[in-house]
């Protein structure tokens, strides 16, 4: 395309003819011999439209963008460095402004009529590129030492009359370890526009063992509204998910969350608020909303190979019935995460740390009515590589554990899943 558009060059710089490259593996000798020469020409947008296209051609895409915009700072109607300007604005990410460029150049009376149908397939390729739909299966099979979540102890003392009475657990009540099946299908929506990114999530997931008392199918959607503002990246998130457990609807959670960071590469604070409202189905005395507000930071150094990041927060649980056991809840959490590539694939792991002190006794049957102090971790690690263009093989691994001065709040489960991902 570069060569349809030649204005004329600075005095000081020579002939740029002979750069011009007969053959695209051509384009790195043509940034080498330009590099030479780039004292002579500083003042031509010809040379600089030239420069920017080897080094776009040659996956400099940093370096392209300057090149360019300084071109078009030379000369704004230098056609050639205006179409690989689009170019590389689009492969930026930049989508909007990349076809305003694009449609600029469609409008133009001097484009060359052979450009008009590559400008114009590009212009609808881009286009299309504003709204993108997905619909992913994944299907794993794994090992899960505590499938129902039951309490770590088989026994359990209670305190009748102030004197501790010793009872065992029914086999039906503690952990059960056996293997499973997951299933879990996704639809995603995404519209861009100028100013904002709207993005939706359906998802259903079954996992299901011999013990049908332990099956779990969740339900969850989320619609998601980013955009930035003055520097800063912006997203918020409403949505809702339902857990049904053994056959029986156990709890919904209905959520609202907001995310900040400025934008930029490095490592740039974060800070995040999330409210929800958590109905337990059958037991409605134990509803309650949780607020909680965290602050962090995250890291993506240059390179784009792999990401780390902190953040902690504190956390309020209000009961909505005045009669919920232990009253009102307040604690903090803490949460560390590492993405990094490894090998063909890629590697994700969090770990998360939590606490929560209820206000008042929990029940006068456990501890001679003491509070109920809750202490919990989550490690989990996920290893997920391509396969074949739409197909991803992935291992989870996963780890949680509770501990707590009240017997039956203490448990511990361990699991492992291999599985595939099929991009529908």
């Amino acid at each position: 395309m570069l060569c349809a558009f030649m204005p004329l060059s600075a005095t000081a710089c020579p002939a740029l003819d002979s750069y011009y490259p007969f053959s695209p593996t051509a384009w790195p000798d043509v940034r080498a011999r330009l590099a030479k020469i780039i004292g002579e020409c500083l003042e031509s947008s010809e040379f600089f439209a030239l420069l920017g296209a080897s080094e776009l051609n040659t996956g400099e895409l940093a370096s392209a963008l300057e090149a360019l915009e300084r071109a078009l700072l030379l000369n704004p109607e230098n056609g050639a460095a205006k179409i690989d300007y689009a170019q590389a604005l689009f492969q930026a990410g930049q989508i909007f402004p990349a076809l305003e460029l694009n449609s600029n150049l469609l409008s133009r009376s001097d484009t060359p009529m052979h450009l008009v149908a590559i400008l114009q397939e590009r212009q609808e390729l881009w286009t299309k590129q504003t709204s993108r739909k997905g619909l992913v299966a994944e299907m794993g099979l794994g090992y899960d030492s505590n499938l129902n979540g039951a309490p770590s102890r088989s026994d359990l003392t209670l305190t009748l009359s102030g004197e501790p009475v010793q009872l065992t657990l029914d086999e039906a009540y503690q952990p059960i370890s056996d293997p499973y099946l997951n299933v879990r299908l996704a639809g995603t929506y995404q519209k861009l526009t100028p100013d904002f990114s709207h993005d939706f999530l359906a998802a259903v997931r079954n996992r299901s063992s011999a013990h049908p008392q332990s099956d779990l199918l969740q339900l969850d959607w989320r619609y998601s509204l980013g955009s930035n503002w003055s520097n800063w990246l912006w997203n918020l998130t409403a949505g809702t998910s339902h857990l049904i457990f053994g056959g029986s609807p156990l709890y919904s959670v209905t959520e609202a969350r907001a995310y900040f960071r400025p934008e930029g590469s490095g490592c740039v604070p974060k800070y995040e608020m999330a409210a929800q409202y958590q109905l337990y189905h059958g037991q409605s005395l134990f509803s309650g909303v949780e607020t909680s507000a965290s602050a962090g930071m995250e890291c993506r150094p240059e390179g784009g190979d792999r990401l780390y990041g902190m953040e902690a927060g504190f956390v309020e649980n209000i009961a909505v019935n005045g009669q919920r056991p232990g009253g009102e809840r307040n604690g903090w959490k803490l949460r560390l995460y590492w993405q990094q590539d490894l090998g063909k694939g890629v590697v994700d792991v969090q770990f998360s740390l939590a606490s929560l002190d209820d206000e008042m006794g929990y029940s006068e049957l456990l501890a001679s009515g003491a509070r109920r102090q809750l202490n919990s971790r989550l490690f989990r690690m996920q290893y997920r590589q391509n396969l074949k263009q739409k197909l991803d093989f992935q291992v989870n691994v996963s780890h949680q554990g509770q501990s707590s001065n009240l017997i039956p709040f203490q448990n511990n489960g361990t699991a492992f899943e291999l599985g595939l991902s099929y991009m529908l």
